[in-house]
């Protein structure tokens, strides 16, 4: 499965993902794609997703149900998602043949994040979507300020002794840029370009780095 990881710092809100996706032939043999895993909502708020593909098809399906609406507070548009996937999610697993046999495709991960303006404080608030699998409906997660998606151990260790009014979206940028690269090294399931997203007061930035370094 490919990697979401996202921070929740004072400055802003950091997220990062790879780009990989797999099909596979009728045969059983996998073929990897490139795709971009980030959907901008409007210029304050953001929506990612891993795991199975027919969440990359739901989530331009919102993307554009939202420039259409044209919502600029990001609470707004976490209540319209709320309402949106997990209906959604279930008519797509209506249709025949939606199911895959590997219980690991099955699983489907949704992150939105944005910045929200409340009597002149700003707040960065992010909710996590989930389906472990074909018969689970989609359901909220709680999380602390991070997340990571799958878990990883190693760079969960290191962003929990980060403290989230002291660190800089660089630095954030700095770590998960070489974790990702590590992990692009050593297994088949994620690789680059990675893409990296900021959510500050000045809305929703997003760049990509196409090398390791």
């Amino acid at each position: 499965m490919s990697q979401i990881i996202l921070y929740q710092a004072s400055a802003g809100i950091f997220l990062a993902t790879d780009s990989r996706a797999v099909q596979f032939t009728p045969g059983g043999e996998p073929v990897y794609l490139e795709v971009n895993k980030l959907f901008p909502l409007g210029r304050a708020a953001l929506l990612a997703t891993v795991g199975a593909g027919y969440g990359l098809a739901l989530c331009r399906d919102f993307a554009k149900r939202m420039q259409l609406m044209r919502l600029l507070d990001t609470e707004d548009i976490v209540e319209q998602a709320m309402a949106f996937f997990p209906a959604a999610v279930e008519r797509y697993r209506q249709k025949p043949a939606s199911s895959p046999q590997d219980r690991e495709l099955q699983r489907l991960y949704l992150v939105l994040a944005g910045h929200q303006r409340e009597s002149g404080k700003s707040r960065f608030p992010f909710v996590v979507l989930a389906s472990e699998h074909h018969a689970d409906p989609l359901h909220q997660l709680q999380t602390g300020h991070f997340v990571c998606i799958p878990r990883q151990i190693k760079i969960e260790y290191r962003l929990n002794q980060l403290a989230p009014d002291q660190v800089s979206l660089d630095e954030l940028e700095e770590l998960c840029a070489r974790y990702l690269a590590q992990m692009a090294r050593n297994t088949e399931d994620l690789a680059p370009p990675f893409h990296f997203a900021r959510i500050t007061v000045d809305g929703v930035a997003i760049c990509t780095a196409s090398e390791l370094p």
